[in-house]
């Protein structure tokens, strides 16, 4: 029996599950890739695996790059917890003819800044009761704290991704290569890793399915002080539909994702337990009259919400021709805890 590239790759995802080098993981290694990229996903609880229509595939989906036809360019500012984190993301890909075969070549940048962060070097005390540990404020020293004893450094996490899709017997599929590079202070670090996607042909009624595998064989990082951490792979399939009214000159998305770590993230999870984690992402999207979206989600327990405006191309405010689409998106993430988030997305197609 001949199987699809979707089960191939369900296959090959179960039998990483199974496999019991994900036991050594180190969890929340490189935790700053795991919210991915964009405005439009944000706003859509982060459902974007089977969409596949823009190139923020590079990240949810690399093999939905091969369903894709021309050049697009994105950019995004995000700002997350009053602020206090910046993000930023470009993200670039062309379709072209590569020795007599039809694929899809994207390059993704994600950096992560967090500014002010202060450190304190081995203050002098009074060490009253002679144990060689500082126990509480009367063992300050006489003459008070000496500010030179503090600095402030930067935190910047860089993940840069290469990817390469085609198409198979009207699959989509792609793999990536990503390299990883964390600062904090004078302490660095470096990894790799690879993920790989299938995006369905359309499946009849609207309906589309796409899986992605992230972490294929493991993403290794190594840090400056001699430490090393790795994370385990990881499964992500997901669903999507979509309905025109031509009549009323909207369209309705609707997409559904489920994030599958094989460990037990605890309460950093929606639903953990027996060395299994699942995080749920729902969104939807309505556009009206080709210019307008409004965005809806769920990620996790989370709500976000947002919306689109085509500003040019064959739909948009501005008669610019030149180009597909340019369109302007907005997200914001809610936080159970903390501030949001805020994204800000520029996306051309040409």
């Amino acid at each position: 029996m001949r199987l699809s590239p979707f089960r191939w790759l369900l296959l090959l995802g179960a039998l990483l599950a199974a496999w019991p080098g994900g036991a050594g993981a180190t969890k929340y290694t490189a935790d700053f890739l795991t919210k991915g990229t964009g405005a439009r996903p944000l706003a859509m609880g982060g459902a974007f695996v089977a969409v596949g229509d823009d190139n923020n595939a590079l990240f949810f989906n690399p093999g939905a790059l091969g369903a894709m036809d021309g050049s697009s360019l994105s950019l995004m500012h995000a700002e997350r917890f009053g602020g206090l984190v910046q993000v930023d993301h470009a993200g670039f890909h062309r379709t072209l003819d590569l020795y007599g075969r039809r694929a899809s070549l994207g390059l993704s940048v994600l950096r992560l800044g967090v500014d002010d962060i202060v450190f304190t070097g081995d203050h002098p005390f009074n060490d009253i009761n002679g144990n060689g540990e500082f126990d509480g404020p009367e063992e300050l020293p006489i003459t008070g704290i000496d500010p030179s004893y503090f600095r402030t450094v930067s935190d910047q996490e860089w993940g840069i991704l290469g990817i390469y899709a085609t198409q198979a017997r009207g699959w989509s599929l792609g793999g990536g290569v990503k390299v990883i590079y964390q600062s904090v202070g004078e302490y660095n670090s470096f990894g790799f890793g690879l993920d790989a996607g299938v995006l369905s042909p359309p499946l009849g009624h609207g309906l589309r399915a796409g899986l992605k595998v992230q972490d294929l064989t493991g993403t290794y990082v190594a840090w400056s002080t001699g430490v090393s951490e790795s994370v385990a792979p990881s499964l992500r399939p997901g669903l999507a539909w979509r309905r025109d009214f031509s009549g009323l000159n909207a369209g309705l998305l609707m997409a559904a994702d489920a994030e599958l770590r094989f460990e037990d993230y605890g309460e950093a999870a929606t639903w953990s337990g027996g060395g299994f984690s699942v995080d749920p992402h729902f969104g939807g999207e309505l556009w009206l009259l080709q210019v307008v979206a409004l965005r809806l989600g769920l990620d996790g327990e989370s709500w976000t919400a947002g919306g689109g405006l085509r500003l040019a191309g064959r739909a948009g405010l501005l008669p610019w021709d030149f180009l597909e689409t340019l369109a302007l998106d907005y997200g914001f993430g809610s936080h159970p805890d903390l501030d949001g988030s805020h994204r800000l997305g520029l996306d051309m197609r040409f």
